[in-house]
């Protein structure tokens, strides 16, 4: 009979861990502040009190985002106590933080003190390709911080009150995003009016590079970019990347037969396989194969021969001059 009640109240303690376990680490904070991150990479601060909590809310974008940094700072003259202040990282927080709550629960993800210092270092990182580094001024999160909520909960807390009633309100909190050294490259391609989207490949400083939805990542700097098709006229851009930006290229394909451009003097006459060209203000198109340019003006005839090929554009110029000698 007693091994029964003892199996049972096993049971219930068990449940009962189980309970608290999922629940995490509950808690109350004198106050939540909250700090947005959303409008750019410069850092910012923040006055908080030794029992209070700050949410710091991410950048609705994170592509580029692989950390965040903070730094706790101390007045000098309470040095002395700083190590009485202990700091921590939440994760899984319930409720959602607000600044009209004060009770909290979450799983603790790194803790430390001040140290008798000034000040500390925490460097978050959210990628596992993070750049970002520990060293021995600094505590940084070896596991990754999950950004799917949208925020990283912090707390500072203390339970000596000679340190809550010097520091109530003077231990200054900055926040850095930390972006990778990277940006995008959107493409936007423009095919011509009434024709069928036909492929194309994309070499980026010589390189093929498939793209997700013509978007393409790319360290910061200057890119050479060539655009191949055997169906449009090759494109060839160089373009500069900024770090966390995404830089858009539009590029308009032009059809791939061969183009003639006529550059002569006005009034001149102009033949093109013995057939006149009455208007040669624009481009003419011209079939792939042999041709033959003819020139008239005055008494003066010219003759050239060209063989067009898809993808080229070719130049007719007549350049007159006069020249002026000089005799003793």
């Amino acid at each position: 009979m007693m091994s029964f009640y003892l199996k049972k109240l096993w049971l219930l303690l068990a449940a009962a861990f189980l309970s608290f376990s999922a629940s995490g680490e509950s808690f109350r904070v004198q106050k939540t502040h909250s700090l947005s991150l959303e409008d750019g990479t410069s850092r910012k601060q923040i006055s908080m009190g030794v029992n209070d909590a700050l949410t710091i809310k991410l950048p609705s974008s994170k592509v580029f985002l692989q950390g965040v940094e903070l730094y706790i700072q101390v007045p000098q003259e309470t040095a002395s106590i700083s190590q009485n202040i202990s700091w921590t990282l939440f994760s899984c927080v319930k409720p959602v933080p607000s600044e009209d709550r004060f009770d909290y629960s979450g799983t603790p993800s790194l803790s430390g003190t001040l140290r008798n210092s000034l000040g500390v270092t925490i460097r978050i990182p959210f990628d596992s390709d993070s750049s970002l580094k520990k060293d021995a001024l600094s505590a940084m999160s070896e596991k990754l911080q999950s950004i799917e909520d949208g925020y990283v909960f912090f707390r500072l807390s203390t339970t000596d009150k000679n340190s809550r009633e010097l520091l109530q309100g003077s231990v200054e909190l900055y926040v850095r995003p930390i972006f990778k050294d990277s940006g995008k490259l959107h493409l936007n391609v423009i095919f011509p009016q009434d024709t069928a989207e036909l492929p194309y490949s994309v070499f980026i400083d010589g390189t093929p590079c498939p793209s997700v939805k013509n978007f393409y990542t790319l360290e910061a700097g200057m890119h050479n970019v060539s655009i191949v098709s055997d169906y449009y006229r090759n494109e060839m851009r160089t373009i500069s990347i900024e770090p966390a930006k995404t830089t858009e290229l539009t590029v308009e394909f032009q059809d791939i037969k061969p183009l003639l451009h006529i550059a002569v003097p006005e009034g001149s006459i102009l033949f093109i396989d013995e057939e006149k060209i009455e208007d040669f203000s624009h481009d003419i198109i011209m079939a792939v194969g042999e041709h033959t340019v003819k020139f008239q003006m005055g008494g003066y005839e010219i003759i050239k021969n060209f063989t067009a090929v898809n993808g080229r554009s070719y130049t007719f110029l007549i350049n007159m001059d006069a020249l002026i000698t000089e005799e003793e």
